[in-house]
C-alpha cells in the first residue's frame, strides 16, 4: 500500500478502482488500516498532480485533507470529473486538439 504508483499511462479512473482494491486488500490480508489523510497523501503522490491541481482540489476544503470516508468519496469524485477534463475522455467538456 505505502508504494502505491501509478502505472505508465494508467488512466486516474484506473487508478482510483486500483487504489480502492489495493486499501481493501491490505486492510483484509494484512490487518494495514491506514488513517483517512495519509491514504490521501499515498493517493495524490501516485496521481502527480502539479501543485495547481493539487491547490484546486483542495481549494473546496480550504486546502485540508478529507478526514473521513465521506470526504475521501467527495474528493475522489472532484478527482475523476478533473481527469475526465485533462485526460480528453470523449463527450466532456474539455479543450480538444485539433488536426
Amino acid at each position: 500500500m505505502v508504494h502505491f504508483a501509478r502505472r505508465p499511462g494508467e488512466r486516474t479512473d484506473d487508478l482510483l478502482m486500483r487504489f480502492e482494491l489495493t486499501r481493501m486488500r491490505a486492510r483484509q490480508s494484512a490487518g494495514f488500516d491506514m488513517g483517512i489523510p495519509g491514504l490521501v497523501f499515498l493517493l495524490l503522490r501516485a496521481c502527480g498532480l502539479t501543485v495547481e491541481q493539487r491547490n484546486q482540489l483542495l481549494a473546496s476544503r480550504a486546502g485540508r485533507l478529507p478526514i473521513d470516508e465521506a470526504e475521501l468519496s467527495e474528493m475522489t469524485g472532484y478527482l475523476r470529473r478533473m481527469a475526465h477534463v485533462l485526460e480528453r475522455h470523449p463527450d466532456n467538456i474539455g479543450p480538444r486538439r485539433f488536426q
